[in-house]
């Protein structure tokens, strides 16, 4: 394979603090390359390093491909360089800064030929229409119109019609974003893409589009990513950084736990073995101390012989080799010892649902929504997203004690207005929904809503009853809040942390129902495996919506499917019952469609076989006309201008073969 970077020893501080150091890595041309690591672990930092974006402050980076080859999708925008008035298809367009630029010139250009009065339209003008027909020519040399056409393509595939083409970027939402910032890279052609964060605020739909995008890419990838499903299906190699290196495994996210428990276990074998060859180091050295030591209080004493005096010490000389020989065994074993495996640092912490004894929880009977049948509602929804103005139609759903129900959908299905439905914060425009009196609700939103933001950690904590100063320490502890992080203030904390916050709350509830909205939004890996494994512990009810799919697969029992067009489907059973179910149903349609059209071919050559004998039989018809005719289709018979009676066999047979077929066209 050919190399295509090569980074050595590589190390990274920041603000007098080390971010990474010792990071060895090789690309080599076609991998793909997932880097997973801690939030804080630096992986947006190394993606800068790779791009000469900022400078290392140990090691070197070799790059055997131009950087005019590669290309970025930063998880962000760099805020300094968006203009205000950009609008989604500029930005769009930025991904090929050379057609780009020359865009521009011309846009500037045909505003300057506008501008130019008659009176003006003399050498000044000459002069702006011959810069404007070269920068054009050039413009048409690179295909800049096919690219705007590809552009506009990119953009409508993946969701960003042209009715938002000319709205200002900065006011698109934070999934649309990341939309244009994709079809922006993916409309260059380039040897090495480098994509940070690609599936942030994707939803289920559009990140399968990516998914089929990106396997048609044949050039290499790099991605950050959290989407665990994400990574599984697309890297060939997991890249696992962290504060003192990186080590790489060969492929998917399942491949790396895998590997990731291997090792663990051998290092635990290899502990052990490690600790029982110490202890026996040890008692031997013990034993030849005390044996040393015994040797030469013997030797020593005043009324023993010569001979005998003399046998002592030529014994306890005659140790000392073995216990030196000893000791550095031990030494040994001490510098090439490997360290006692412990978890790595992650939240500790377990949810509890308050006792319930009734059976059904929520019940909605024919419900329907819409924003426009209470103008109050509009008013005081008017600033939601784009997401919450879709209706629910007609949906008949039974929370029962003990579900775990997952709702999935693509952006816009009203996948948030059902879960104000289920809330109590909106009220159906039609049907029936109601609560169970003793039900308490536990919700986590996307949006970290009524999270205190003026009070610190510790605050929040305090003001609970009969909760102590080591108390609220231990448990912020266990959600990796330690020493003076305490006396943050929640607003200042980082959304990954405000995340944490939120499922502090969740811990203190005591809910039996927990209605949670993308709760592992923000997190990286190892704390969304904290977070499934508290929820699969949980012994309440869960209603969640999560674009996650691997929490939602090992989570959920029971799905609910929204459509954009409102329609939705409900499965009784798990991700995997539900596609061993849909694979069922196309083998089926694949063995009917097959079987039908064996069936059809049979039933076209005995009609083909039938009508060939009735033409043989009349003179008034040449032979090479009616086969002409019988092999071309079902109604040669009307052609051949034949008569027969209707009780002649032949004919009825005819006949119903014909309506045979005619049933398998109305069918197709």
């Amino acid at each position: 394979m050919t190399t295509i970077v090569k980074v050595s020893n590589l190390a990274k501080d920041w603000n007098g603090q080390r971010i990474f150091e010792q990071v060895n890595l090789q690309i080599e041309a076609g991998e793909r390359l997932a880097l997973i690591g801690e939030n804080g672990s630096g992986k947006s930092t190394l993606i800068q390093l790779l791009m000469n974006d900022t400078e290392s402050t140990e090691g070197k980076i070799e790059r055997f491909l131009p950087l005019a080859q590669w290309d970025w999708m930063r998880q962000q925008d760099d805020m300094e360089h968006i203009h205000q008035g950009w609008t989604t298809l500029e930005i769009a367009r930025q991904g090929k800064p050379e057609l780009w630029n020359l865009r521009q010139q011309l846009d500037e250009l045909e505003q300057q030929l506008q501008n130019i009065s008659v009176e003006q339209q003399s050498d000044h003008y000459n002069e702006v229409l011959e810069q404007y027909g070269s920068t054009l020519e050039q413009y048409e040399k690179h295909d800049g119109f096919l690219w705007e056409i590809e552009v506009e393509k990119q953009l409508t595939t993946i969701g960003i019609t042209s009715e938002l083409w000319n709205v200002p970027y900065t006011q698109l939402s934070g999934g649309q974003k990341t939309r244009v910032r994709l079809a922006s890279v993916l409309t260059r052609e380039t040897q090495l893409l480098i994509l940070d964060e690609p599936t942030n605020h994707l939803d289920t739909e559009t990140m399968e589009w990516l998914e089929k995008r990106l396997q048609q890419y044949t050039g290499t990838l790099l991605f950050v990513s959290h989407d665990r499903e994400f990574v599984d299906r697309m890297a060939t190699s997991v890249c696992e950084l962290t504060q003192t290196g990186m080590t790489k495994y060969k492929g998917g996210y399942r491949d790396y736990r895998e590997h990731k428990e291997r090792e663990l276990r051998a290092q635990e074998s290899l502990y052990k073995k490690q600790e029982q060859q110490r202890k026996a180091l040890e008692e031997s050295i013990r034993n030849y101390q005390q044996w040393f030591e015994q040797a030469h209080r013997a030797a020593g004493k005043q009324n023993e012989v010569k001979i005998t005096k003399s046998f002592y010490r030529d014994k306890a000389n005659k140790n000392i080799s073995r216990y030196h020989a000893k000791e550095k065994a031990l030494e040994r074993l001490d510098s090439e010892s490997v360290q006692k495996p412990r978890d790595a640092d992650k939240m500790n912490f377990e949810l509890e649902a308050s006792e319930f004894k009734g059976h059904t929880l929520i019940r909605l009977d024919d419900v329907s929504f819409a924003y426009d049948a209470d103008l109050e509602q509009i008013e005081q929804h008017q600033n939601t997203e784009h997401e919450d103005k879709a209706l629910i139609q007609h949906l008949d759903m039974n929370v029962q004690r003990g579900d775990r129900i997952a709702i999935t959908g693509p952006n816009g299905s009203g996948k948030t207005t059902l879960i104000k439905l289920l809330l109590g914060q909106l009220q159906p425009s039609s049907g029936e929904l109601w609560h169970h009196p003793a039900l308490n609700i536990g919700y986590f939103s996307q949006e970290l809503e009524g999270l205190p933001l003026e009070m610190t950690l510790l605050d929040s904590l305090l003001v609970l009853p009969s909760m102590t100063r080591t108390e609220a320490q231990t448990i912020l502890g266990c959600f990796l809040f330690r020493g003076e992080e305490v006396y943050k203030q929640i607003g200042h904390l980082s959304m990954g942390e405000q995340c944490r916050v939120a499922l502090i709350r969740l811990y203190f509830g005591g809910a039996n129902v927990l209605i949670l909205d993308e709760p592992t939004n923000y997190l990286d890996i190892a704390a969304q495996e904290v977070i499934e494994s508290a929820l699969q512990q949980y012994s309440g009810t869960i209603i969640l919506v999560s674009h996650d799919r691997m929490l939602v697969r090992r989570l959920a029992t029971r799905l609910l499917q929204l459509e954009r067009s409102h329609h939705y489907q409900r499965f009784e059973g798990t991700v995997e019952e539900y596609e061993a179910a849909k694979a069922h149903q196309q083998q089926e349609a694949m063995a009917g469609g097959v079987e039908g059209y064996q069936q059809r071919m049979m039933l076209e050559l005995r009609l083909s076989q039938l009508l060939a004998g009735l033409a043989d039989q009349k003179q008034s018809h040449s032979s090479s006309r009616s086969h002409e005719h019988l092999s071309k289709s079902t109604q040669s018979i009307e052609d051949l201008n034949l008569e027969q009676p209707a009780n002649d066999p032949v004919w009825q047979e005819i006949q119903s073969l014909r309506k045979e077929l005619a049933s398998y066209s109305s069918h197709s």
